[in-house]
């Protein structure tokens, strides 16, 4: 037994095939025996990235699926890596959760300013989850750089904190386990034609962990050295009326054609095939450039993309995919004889071409399709 992806003889875990964040309470649709720990891993952090895009996490959230959970509560995509709110006569961009219904609120956020520590919070319960992770990381101030797999384990890169004196960084470590407090790096261009300023900031994410965000780990123990000055942190909360902010979505930083968002989407297509015609059919050498696209070896052939965007109201000519409503995805593999392209379509929305490689010899004019119902059993046949 060796893994699909990388030839590794495992150990094995259950790769899903098209990510549960997108497939709802109804599929587990996974292939077994097939892809290794290591891969699946790296696959993960790719789906992070796709299914944060901006537009795809707020389809997410206005659309669903509604019901799936991380320890009991209601979980969404991150949408405050996408929005941010922009007040008049405020240098500051704040955070902003967007909530079921497409409702905008501000999140729980410290962030220190090159003068002050500036507190806002949207909701009075949220200051409250804030300050007890808050209390938690200040008894055990150990911050998750990244994850980094290997093979056959994980591991992360742990940055521990002495916060007695000077706030420093005392050591790095390697672990199995993640520390409770997690570090998000804000991007380089993270909006496009403007410089905004990226102040270090604290903040509690749905399940309760503390989140820092800073352009590196070394601006954290200053950010920890003011909130220590200003002593309690607390807030009233804040209000601000219609026509006196902007609400502003931050673009994506990923480079079409060659990106974690693009390997997801590819791995996607190449899961899709495994499923519907089983691991020798894409073990054909034919479609080795597609598999290495999706580890990371290649950047596949220059002559067809192995993924690319159509635009949401153009017709592609596959009935599995035209007619999808907003309710369901789709998936479709289709052949001519000659190239073998796989269509994903999310939320009615625009439709990832995946272009897995030419037909192996012999191969014939095919269409196998599939809908999630998202917010209901799952896959379902397309209509005829």
């Amino acid at each position: 037994m060796k893994c699909i992806y990388c030839g590794d003889s495992g150990p094995f875990t259950d790769e899903h095939v098209l990510t549960r964040a997108f497939s709802g309470p109804g599929e587990d649709w996974v292939l077994r025996d097939l892809v290794c720990d290591t891969c699946n891993n790296r696959f993960s952090r790719y789906e992070r990235r796709w299914v944060g895009q901006p537009g795809l996490s707020e389809a997410r959230i206005a659309h669903g699926p509604v019901s799936r959970t991380r320890e009991g509560r209601a979980f969404q995509s991150h949408p405050s890596e996408n929005w941010f709110l922009k007040a008049h006569d405020d240098p500051i961009y704040y955070e902003v959760d967007v909530l079921l219904g497409m409702e905008s609120r501000l999140r729980v956020q410290v962030i220190a300013t090159p003068d002050d520590v500036v507190v806002s919070a949207g909701h009075q319960d949220d200051l409250i989850r804030f300050q007890n992770a808050y209390t938690a990381f200040t008894q055990c101030p150990e911050i998750t750089i990244q994850k980094r797999l290997q093979k056959s384990s994980r591991q992360y890169r742990v940055a521990v904190l002495d916060l007695e004196g000077p706030v420093r960084i005392a050591q790095i470590e390697l672990r199995d386990k993640p520390a409770k407090a997690w570090l998000d790096r804000f991007p380089n261009g993270f909006f496009s034609g403007e410089q905004i300023r990226t102040d270090p900031r604290m903040s509690v994410d749905p399940t309760n962990r503390l989140r820092f965000r800073a352009k590196s780990l070394a601006e954290i123990p200053a950010l920890l050295a003011k909130v220590f000055a200003k002593g309690k942190i607390s807030s009233d909360g804040r209000s601000i009326q219609g026509g006196h902010y902007t609400l502003i979505c931050r673009e994506a930083a990923d480079i079409p054609g060659d990106s974690p968002t693009y390997r997801a989407i590819a791995k996607t297509a190449a899961n899709f095939a495994i499923a519907e015609l089983g691991a020798n059919w894409i073990a054909a050498p034919e479609f080795r450039p597609l598999l290495d696209f999706c580890i990371g070896k290649t950047n596949g052939s220059a002559k067809h993309p192995v993924v690319g965007i159509m635009p949401p109201n153009q017709l592609i000519g596959v009935r599995a995919i035209d007619t999808v409503s907003v309710d369901r995805h789709a998936l479709a593999l289709v052949s001519n004889g000659v190239r073998v392209v796989c269509l994903i379509r999310l939320y009615g929305g625009p439709v990832y071409r995946v272009h897995l490689g030419p037909a192996p010899a012999g191969s014939v004019v095919m269409e196998r399709s599939v809908h999630i119902d998202y917010n209901g059993c799952g896959r379902v046949s397309p209509p005829p």
